[in-house]
């Protein structure tokens, strides 16, 4: 019996040293730093820069050292010209930040079977709760080539410089949600004689 108790804690010990790997959290180039989010409504330009590498390195593994290209508040409707996809939001828009990056990255979005690399990281941080509300990501930049030179050529602002001085005013209201309307009862098909 002693010996079936033993064989059962090896196993087990092994299961778990092997769950531990495979969830690389013994590789420190994915961090797993547990990115935690939080308000940037107040937050410097150096502060959603910090969010933003803290955010990438807990759920993406960094493969060299980012640079952060741009970080700016931006709206919703610019998001076009930049060749951003469309984001709705279910009340009041909420200040935005737009980060970008270049590094060497391996990324898994939901539906993709494994990792794949990508150069540049693109983020849309909602600085009402601190996350991205938008993500992208790309190889070669190919997609975004209008947006990677504009943020090549982009002035940056200081660090200590607010991101959005109006952003500490937001209130973001009642939730908005489309409540669909009870169905109206209506008359039953006849059945039909058995």
């Amino acid at each position: 019996m002693r010996k079936f108790g033993l064989v059962m804690l090896v196993l087990l010990l092994a299961v778990l040293v092997a769950t531990a790997v495979n969830s690389k959290s013994f590789f420190p180039a994915t961090a797993q730093s547990g990115f935690k989010p939080h308000s940037l409504l107040t937050a410097s330009v150096a502060d959603v820069e910090k969010a933003a590498l803290e955010y990438t390195q807990s759920n993406y593994t960094v493969l060299a050292t980012p640079k952060i290209l741009l970080t700016r508040s931006i709206t919703k409707q610019e998001f076009p010209k930049l060749g951003l996809s469309e984001v709705g939001f279910g009340g009041k828009e909420p200040p935005l930040a737009l980060v970008v990056m270049e590094g060497k990255f391996e990324v898994q979005f939901p539906g993709m079977a494994k990792p794949e690399p990508a150069k540049y990281l693109f983020y849309v941080f909602d600085l009402n709760v601190g996350v991205p509300t938008l993500t992208k990501a790309s190889e070669y930049g190919i997609d975004y080539e209008n947006l990677i030179m504009y943020a090549k050529t982009f002035t940056p602002l200081a660090g200590d410089q607010p991101i959005d001085p109006n952003a500490k005013y937001f209130d973001p209201g009642p939730i908005q949600t489309a409540v669909p309307a009870a169905p109206t009862p209506g008359p039953s098909a006849p059945e039909k004689p058995k």
